[in-house]
């Protein structure tokens, strides 16, 4: 027999004789169930003893939760539209992690390019220096014995060396582009071959189409290939044909160059300028670059926002829905949003060095009533988003040394973005919500959802719903909630109550006593009769618990026994 045991139940036979006693139970269509096979032939509920009561003390519990959320997904529609929301939030939720991993990746690229100029020289300080050397060369060259038109040729012809010096730098940039685009679509390609690959379907007719998608993407990524070789070639060839000027160039200003007294110094001076020329141009190629960086960090950043906004949205949609629909006759259903204030202090907070108030970590977090004077985060739908916002991005602008050793800036952003808000269904009845009601009122409704609301048709094993109750709740609400559902579910009571014996129409009634000395009993400790409440009989003379029918017995152990009942019919005067 598979017990369906809610999981929050704490099970008082633990360490006893129970545990180890074998328990069957026959099923109608003839099957037999043992406690100690764990093949899962039928289901049975078990509600624990005052287990309804401890599970309505705490709403937003994972059992109630799970059960409430039962109920109302038995309707086909909501299914539909909580299953849509679900995986819409999963896919969400998955592709915010990979964005926030991409989102430090860059900035980590960022970090080295920074280094990398760091590493090659202040750029006003290279161009002051290269500015210098060009001065020197000036002045070695007035000095020299050249004529006026030796001049201007040097002049002509080294303006024209830079320049073909450019175009051969903005020409292999371009190749460096063209080969690295070739690689990542090789590699695009093949994700995606696989991807392919890996739909595959046994149907044929499906296999075909998804054959004739792959030999097209594959033309095309061939055809892109070809197009992106053929550029990088001619770059190459422009190249080869821009070096030829340059050598040619280098030819003709030779013998002038010669022609100088002091050639060799203002070669070196020459080499020098060109050197600092590099160095100016690998800041300029990097600063592009953490310009493109920058921009691509701006929009995943947005994107990021995007999906945190759409996440909790989403789970507005779910409340607003669930709260426009009638889903119960006199109960009505509350949903709302709730925030995990436990969560988000074990897991976010705790990762700072927090050494007096959070205005030190967070700067302006008192503008925008994001922490109470505790130091508790204040949670408002309306204003939720626009804290996690203002959370995130004065994150981001920090030093990481406000984080405990142990934490890095991804991590904390990570923890601040996880799940710490939970749509939680709330039932309410007469103006009362569930932690409002009274513990016997609370019971009856959670009874009421579990018999009455669901369309569950295994049986339901309940240990002592009377508890918290009132007998004239019982013989009214509860009564009428059992003889209303026993006819599509088997539901078996665990009473003392002699209402819910008598009043629900019981089918069968089931005795047992427990009796040490064998005083009553006939072999066991713990013995059992049953039969039907009318079934009655009487041996004169003889305590054993097989000498008396049923209907002798209820009234024995519920009323106290005839005398009992006849009393007080009495006192009340009926």
């Amino acid at each position: 027999m598979f017990l369906n045991l809610i999981v929050m139940w704490k099970n008082p036979y633990k360490n006893t004789f129970i545990e180890s006693t074998t328990l069957q139970v026959r099923w109608r269509n003839g099957d037999c169930s043992c406690s100690n096979n764990d093949e899962r032939i039928g289901k049975v509920t078990y509600i624990p003893q005052m287990y309804i009561n401890s599970l309505s003390e705490d709403t937003a519990n994972d059992v109630l939760q799970a059960k409430i959320r039962e109920i109302l997904l038995q309707n086909s529609e909501s299914r539909n539209f909580w299953d849509s929301k679900k995986n819409e939030g999963s896919r969400l939720k998955s592709g915010l992690s990979s964005k926030v991993s991409k989102f430090f990746e860059h900035i980590r690229k960022f970090e080295e390019l920074e280094n990398q100029i760091i590493d090659i020289g202040n750029l006003d300080s290279i161009i002051k220096e290269k500015d210098k050397l060009h001065s020197q060369i000036e002045e070695k060259i007035k000095a020299a014995n050249l004529t006026q038109e030796d001049e201007e040729a040097i002049n002509i012809k080294e303006e024209t060396k830079e320049q073909i010096n450019q175009r051969i730098d903005i020409t292999n940039r371009r190749k460096e582009k063209a080969d690295e685009l070739s690689g990542n679509l090789s590699v695009a390609f093949e994700l995606v071959n696989d991807k392919l690959k890996g739909t595959s379907s046994n149907d044929d007719d499906f296999a075909q189409i998804i054959e004739e998608l792959r030999l097209a993407i594959s033309n095309a990524f061939v055809n892109a290939q070809n197009l992106i070789t053929e550029k990088a070639q001619q770059y190459s060839v422009e190249i080869g044909q821009q070096n030829g000027m340059l050598n040619q160039v280098n030819e003709e200003l030779t013998p002038l160059l010669e022609k100088l007294r002091g050639a060799t110094e203002i070669q070196g001076l020459r080499d020098k300028m060109e050197e600092q020329e590099s160095y100016i141009k690998q800041i300029a190629t990097i600063e592009e670059e953490k310009k493109a960086l920058c921009v691509e960090l701006s929009s995943i950043q947005e994107e990021i926002v995007h999906d945190i906004s759409k996440m909790f949205e989403l789970k507005r949609e779910i409340a607003r829905y669930f709260n426009s629909r009638p889903y119960f006759q006199d109960i009505k259903l509350n949903a709302y949003i709730t925030f995990d204030y436990v969560g988000f202090e074990e897991r976010f907070l705790s990762m700072f060095n927090r050494r007096g108030k959070l205005t030190k970590i967070f700067p302006g977090c008192d503008e925008h009533e994001i922490f109470d004077e505790d130091s508790q985060f204040i949670f408002k739908e309306e204003s939720y988003i626009q804290k996690l916002i203002f959370l995130f991005e004065t994150l981001l602008a920090q030093d990481e040394n406000k984080l405990r050793r142990s934490y890095a800036k991804q991590q904390a952003v990570e923890y601040l973005l996880s799940t710490y808000t939970n749509v939680v269904f709330d039932l309410e009845r007469d103006g009362d919500t569930l932690t409002k009601m009274s513990p016997g009122k609370r019971g009856l409704v959670l009874l009421e959802l579990f018999l009455d609301m669901s369309n569950e048709k295994h049986p339901i094993l309940i240990d002592q719903p009377e508890d918290n109750l009132d007998n004239r709740t019982i013989s009214t609400d509860l009564v009428k909630f059992i003889k209303k559902k026993s006819p599509q579910r088997q539901i078996i009571v665990v009473t003392h109550n002699a209402n819910l014996v008598v009043l629900t129409d019981s089918e069968n009634v089931i005795v047992a006593n427990q009796d040490v000395q064998l005083n009553e009993n006939e072999s066991y400790r713990f013995e059992y009769i049953t039969g039907a409440l009318e079934c009655d009989f009487l041996e004169e003379g003889s305590k054993k618990l097989i000498c008396k029918g049923i209907k002798s017995h209820a009234c024995e152990i519920l009323e106290g026994g005839r005398e009992a009942f006849e009393m007080r019919e009495k006192k009340y005067g009926f």
